[in-house]
């Protein structure tokens, strides 16, 4: 009877204080804890990070909270009625900075988040607390042990079951039915079922029972739906021995959520043509989410793609758009290769930024002309300076993928050596501005030479 006595206890706790929901990893886990008017999450021991996130009916946040392992609260107060998923995540690692060398890393390897999971319903502006018939601390009730019995002293009362054993092979050539809501007298219909699980609590459990050092004896279940009134509808496949749910499909998935063909994954067809193929009727995107499990700061990217652009948006920075592709954007409109170089129409870039047609530049352009980049330095003189000038030949034209446009400029393959690139394909504004440069800096020396000695003229004369 104690049994009995301690479960009315629960049922009276729950209806008071609300429905726990216990740790998944031995003890150390977040706690949350539902009640009427939303939940409370409570981190375990060591706990520096803890998050919650709420996903309402209509499939959108509406709750994403997080602290350095102080209790987080939600409040359903103003949320719309219907069927809502939560998951919270806890992490045991201190916060960390990444350096520049980590920048493109993963870091140093730190102890997973204890991530749970769960459901709840809401009716009327409140939670729905109440747990399923026949289930959790129900379950003696359903048994067979009747309330009135509680009064009668401190005695358990054992159903005479008695087990039924087989010590042989078993073979069924109809259909089994398991559980307590099957139909008995022939009045179960199978269809096309073979094995049929049949009551408010279906799970299966592969119970590992291996004893010998060095042979795997890791435990697991099927288990489907949560257990309580307002919780999920689910197909989970649970990891007993360290108690994760690494697989779940929620009821109400789309077709072709998830299909395997071949070695090709489809998410949203049957048909997929690579090997991770997404369909979606509006910006197919994943979303790169580092939350504050691992220490580090939380930040949020989305690449995705439509008709308007393919792009990279920073969530977190206020959902800007630093990077956009449009369709039909010519090919090799950026490269960038091996070398380091950049190619801005062109696979074949010869310079740090190698640009092949009409630039326009607007603002600064910082170049990489530290000292420290170059070898043989040398000053350019000013008689090979003027010999290149004199040997330029500008010429007026139009580029194949603008001929509407004229553009001035030079003819690289006409150019002087001096000025001249290695494939004689292209031109580095540098060179040209640095021959530009020496000659006249040389002719304003000469100008100044020229107006000193008109100066000491003026003077004698008026002398």
């Amino acid at each position: 009877m104690k049994k009995n006595i301690v479960s009315i206890c629960l049922i009276i706790f729950v209806l008071t204080f609300g429905i726990p929901v216990l740790p998944v990893n031995g003890g150390q886990g977040a706690s949350v804890v539902l009640h009427q008017t939303g939940l409370n999450v409570t981190g375990g021991s060591g706990t520096v990070t803890l998050s919650l996130r709420i996903v309402g009916p209509d499939g959108l946040v509406v709750c994403d909270l997080s602290s350095d392992g102080g209790t987080l609260a939600w409040s359903a107060s103003g949320m719309p009625d219907g069927q809502y998923s939560y998951e919270v995540r806890q992490g045991v690692a201190p916060k960390r900075v990444r350096s520049e060398e980590q920048s493109g890393g993963l870091g140093e390897t730190v102890a997973p988040a204890s991530i749970s999971s769960g459901g709840f319903l809401l009716q009327g502006g409140s939670l729905v607390l109440q747990e399923r018939e026949g289930a959790g601390i129900f379950q003696s009730i359903s048994a067979g042990v009747s309330c009135a019995l509680a009064a009668m002293g401190d005695f358990l009362v054992t159903p005479a079951y008695a087990d039924v054993v087989h010590a042989d092979d078993v073979i069924i050539t109809g259909s089994e039915c398991v559980g307590f809501d099957c139909l008995i007298d022939g009045t179960e219909n199978f269809g096309f079922d073979t094995v049929r699980l049949k009551e408010n609590n279906n799970q299966i459990h592969f119970d590992d029972t291996s004893l010998t050092v060095g042979f795997p004896a890791n435990d697991w279940r099927i288990l489907i739906n949560d257990t309580t009134s307002g919780g999920a509808s689910y197909f989970s496949v649970e990891d007993s021995t360290a108690a994760k749910r690494p697989f779940t499909i929620e009821a109400g998935a789309a077709t072709n959520s998830l299909y395997i063909k071949d070695s090709r994954v489809g998410m949203g067809t049957s048909v997929p043509v690579l090997k991770l193929h997404m369909v979606q009727g509006d910006t197919p995107a994943v979303r790169l989410d580092q939350d504050a499990s691992g220490g580090w700061t939380p930040q949020v990217w989305d690449v995705a793609g439509n008709e308007s652009n393919f792009f990279v948006r920073d969530t977190t920075g206020g959902s800007k758009l630093p990077f956009r592709i449009q369709p039909g954007t010519p090919t090799n409109t950026v490269t960038l290769r091996s070398s380091g170089f950049v190619g801005i129409g062109t696979w074949a870039p010869t310079h740090t930024l190698h640009v092949v047609g009409d630039a326009l530049i607007t603002g600064n352009l910082e170049l990489g002309s530290s000292r420290s980049l170059k070898k043989d330095i040398r000053f350019l003189e000013t008689i090979d300076a003027s010999a290149a000038l004199a040997a330029l030949e500008p010429v007026r034209f139009h580029y194949k993928t603008s001929p509407d446009e004229e553009s001035l400029g030079f003819i690289a393959e006409d150019v002087p050596d001096l000025i001249a690139t290695k494939s004689r394909k292209t031109l580095s504004t540098m060179d040209v501005v640095a021959v530009l440069t020496k000659v006249v800096q040389e002719q304003q020396a000469t100008i100044a030479r020229l107006e000193n000695s008109v100066n000491q003229l003026e003077k004698k004369v008026l002398r």
